[in-house]
Formats: structure tokens, sequence, C-alpha cells
């Protein structure tokens, strides 16, 4: 099968339209068609379904892209060539990307030659799906601005307390009590919360059937719908719609809402403890979780705390941690031990991890099978050679042969699977990122930890640190052991240890 012609076929239809499933199926059935027609043949298939063919960022795309880096087909089959993409330029990155891994695009509707006329043709239709897609763009919202100025319904989710009628907005003044009634409350000093629960309490749904959420009642009070007020595209018309809320009460519930908003954030936001699940108790080898107090002083200390702190039957005598001075001293010790030669050596133990965890079974099983095929074709064409040939030669040697492409289009089928080795070029430079990072960017000092550090052992007069990487020609992992540095700070921090060990919390 030296000259077989191997094919993948990629299928899309677009958010929002009146394609459905069958549109994909229909697609491939005339991809598939093209294909038999024309001696290719297909190994695999990427199907896009609800994305737009105006950008790249599809998932299935994406895959088929990068699995052309494997060489493994040819031709990539398509309905028509807008459905590879819309936008003329991002289609000729891609088709550049695919020419070099020797690969083409071909179109099942679109009678397109290698010819210059074919190249012609190729990029007029390129043109005209890109023009069809903006122009569809412009005239959409042409329509949506005109229907805006007509103070007409411009389509999405039906909004409560009004209905549509031919378009327009009216007025449901059983739901416009209710409309009402939460912007009173509301602007009368009740919680959200609790106006929710009496929405709930007395069954009032919303208009798909289904109880409100907190966030659909916040929703209600930022309409302005509701005074009369109608927008679209950062313009707004006046009087087009009917009003429900009198305008005072709904700019006393505005100025509520921004009070609420300018709050600090802080108060609210849950800390982040960095070290969960990787710090362990050197006594009882627990794992230490988080915990927090205030003195009476109206002082916040955050600790990572064993969990055998508190229990009543032999509770662990480890003492709490001060969470900013470990989670610190972890990201400094391991930010210090990112020097190029422990870059380079966590490269190379990573590329023979991912080689050893990304062996194929079923490749290296049809691969054996595929040898053990060729061998005894071999053997059958050394006999034809002698001049032992029969019936049964032939029919045995059709066989095999049967049996070779089978498995040539299986193990075709499993390199689509497996993923590409990993380049030890390529992993150095995405290590070496970390040496030039903020430490104290929040997101940087968690992807530091969660990349570096196996788990923190932790004793009251020392901790152990074990990184992911193993020490030169030896199989144990790197290990740093805090002993100065933990003393130093209990002793210049005598209140606060104190402060934990009497439990004043």
């Amino acid at each position: 099968m030296e000259n077989e012609k191997k094919a993948v076929i990629y299928a899309r239809y677009s958010p929002g339209s009146k394609q459905t499933e069958q549109s994909i199926e229909g697609q491939e059935r005339d991809c598939l068609a093209f294909a038999n027609a024309n001696g290719y043949t297909t190994i695999g298939k990427y199907y896009d379904k609800g994305l737009t063919g105006k950008t790249d960022k599809r998932p299935e795309f994406q895959r088929m892209i990068k699995d052309s880096y494997k060489q493994i087909f040819q031709y990539v089959i398509v309905w028509q060539l807008d459905r590879f993409a819309r936008n003329k330029y991002e289609s000729a990155i891609h088709k550049n990307t695919l020419k070099k891994n020797d690969i083409k695009v071909l179109s099942a509707k679109e009678n397109i030659s290698d010819d210059p006329t074919g190249i012609l043709m190729e990029t007029m239709l390129e043109g005209m799906a890109e023009y069809y897609s903006a122009e569809l763009r412009v005239k959409v919202k042409r329509g949506m601005n005109e229907s805006f100025l007509k103070g007409l319904a411009l389509g999405g989710t039906r909004v409560y307390g009004y209905d549509i009628v031919d378009k327009h907005f009216v007025v449901n003044e059983k739901e416009a009590k209710i409309i009402r009634k939460i912007f009173d409350e509301f602007a009368s000093g009740k919680l959200i919360k609790d106006i929710n629960k009496w929405l709930n309490d007395n069954k009032i749904y919303n208009k798909l059937g289904r109880p409100f959420l907190y966030n659909q009642v916040i929703t209600i009070l930022k309409n302005k719908k509701y005074i009369g007020t109608y927008t679209f595209a950062d313009h707004e018309r006046q009087d087009v719609i009917p009003p429900i809320v009198d305008k005072a009460v709904f700019d006393l519930a505005q100025k509520r809402i921004e009070k609420h908003r300018m709050k600090p954030a802080s108060l609210k936001a849950r800390e982040q403890y960095l070290l969960t699940h990787k710090v362990f108790c050197g006594y009882c080898e627990q794992p230490l979780i988080a915990d927090c107090g205030t003195n009476p002083q109206g002082n916040i200390y955050r600790y990572y705390k064993c969990t055998n702190k508190k229990k009543s039957i032999q509770p662990c005598d480890k003492k709490q941690v001060n969470k900013e001075w470990l989670e610190n001293t972890v990201v400094n010790c391991t930010n210090d031990l990112l020097t190029d030669e422990f870059i380079i050596r966590a490269a190379k133990q990573l590329i023979a991890y991912n080689k050893k965890a990304d062996v194929n079974t079923k490749l290296a099983h049809y691969e054996k099978e595929l040898a053990e095929v060729q061998k005894k074709l071999n053997s059958y064409l050394d006999a034809i050679e002698k001049g032992l040939f029969n019936n049964t030669t032939q029919s045995r040697m059709l066989e095999l042969e049967s049996q070779k492409a089978d498995l040539e289009h299986l193990i075709d089928e499993e390199k689509l699977d497996t993923p590409l080795p990993l380049v030890e070029e390529e992993v150095i430079f995405w290590l070496s990122q970390f040496q030039n990072g903020d430490i104290n960017d929040l997101k940087f000092r968690e992807r530091l930890i969660d990349t570096f550090v196996n788990k923190i052992i932790i004793y009251n007069d020392k901790m152990i640190i074990v990184f992911n990487v193993r020490e030169q020609d030896n199989e144990k992992l790197t290990v740093k052991e805090i002993i100065d540095d933990f003393a130093e700070y209990e002793k210049t921090n005598p209140k606060e240890f104190e402060f934990v060990r009497d439990g004043a919390w």
C-alpha cells in the first residue's frame, strides 16, 4: 500500500444556524463519496459543531492542524472551502502549515484543479466565504438596529414583567406587580438573598417556569427596561418601552447596588492556601489544613494546622505554622533551586517519564503483527522466486495482503491518537520561564509550587521540602532541609507562637 492516498475529513456547522447534527452527517456522506470516487482512504474525522469559521478557535480544527505534523495523512477533505475557514488570512496561514507538512485541502463539492486557474478559483471562493460572513454580520446588525429604533424586541432572553406581542413590549400586569415589589423591598433596605427567598417560598417562577436565582434578582434590579429605557450597542432610547418601576425607586436601588459593589473585595474573598494537599505533619504524617483566627486587637492570623491538632484522644503536638511565612519560604527555596543545570536535569527527566508513560500498547501490538505478516509475505515471495507457486500460494498471499492493509489502517488510526513526543529544547524553554517569574504574583506562586514541589514535611523545629526532580544520577528526589530559618522565625515572633499555643481564639 505504498501509494495509498490517506485522507481525513473536516466538517463544521455554524452556531445559531438551522444546521444540526444532520448537517455534519450530510457533509460526511458527500466527503466519503468524493474520497471513494477519487481513490482516497479516509483514516480520521474532525468535527466542530456549532462553531463559527470566522476564527480558528475550534478544538477539532486545532487538533487536525496539530496532527498534521505527524504526517499520517496527505489530504484534508472538506464539504466546501468555507467549512475550513471564512477568514482568508487564517485560511492561508493554516493551508501553508498543511502544505509544509505535505498535506493538501480538497473540496468535495467544488471542482478545483491544481493549475493556475484552480488556484485563482480557490482564492476567489475563500474571498467569497469571508465576504459572505462579513456581509451577513452587517445585515444582522443593520436589521437589529432598525428594530431597536422602532422599539421592537431584538430576541434573546424574555424579560420578566413583559410579554412580546407583534415584536412589541407589553406589560404583563401580574408579573409587573412582582417587579415593583422587588424594587420597593430592595430600595427600603431588604437583602437580595431575602428577596430571593421570598420569591421561592411563594413559588414565584421566572419566564422559564423555574425558581429565581440570586443573580437573576440582581439582573432585574439593574435592568433599565423597567423605567422605559431601551439599550442596544451603547445606544439608548427613551419612551419606546412602557415603564413598570418609578425612576426614583430605580435610582435608589442603583445607589444601593453601587454601595455594595464598592465594599472591599478582600472582606468577601476566600484566602488561597497554596500548600494545601502538599504539606504534612512530621510527627503523625497527617496533612496540615487551613486555619485562621482573630486576636482581641482585631488582627487576623492565618495558619496551617495539623489535622490531628484538636483530637480529644492523643492530640498531635505539632504547632500551627504561619501561612505567609511558610508559603514565602517554600516559594523562595523553590525559586533558588531553578539554576540552568537544574532546569536541564528536570527537562531530561520529564521527557524520559513522558516516553515511558506514553507507550501505546495497541500501536506496539499492531506493529508487531504487521512485522509478522510482512515476514510471512517475504517467505512466500522467496518461494515464488524459487518456482514454488500454485493457487494456494496466491490465495494465501492475497489474504496476507488484506491483513497487511487492515493493520496499516489500524496503525495510522492509533498514530493519530498518539501525542507528539516532547522536544528537549521546547521543554527547557518552557521550564526556564519560571526563572524570570514574579514571586509576588499569586498565579505564578501557584504554578511554581504545583510544578516543582512534591511535598513538605514539617516538624516543630525544622521542615523538609521534597521536589519533583531527582538528584543527578540518583533515584532520590531533590530535598532541602530548613532548620535555621524556621528557628529564627519562631524566635523573632514569640508572641505569635505563644498566642497559638494558648489557643486563645
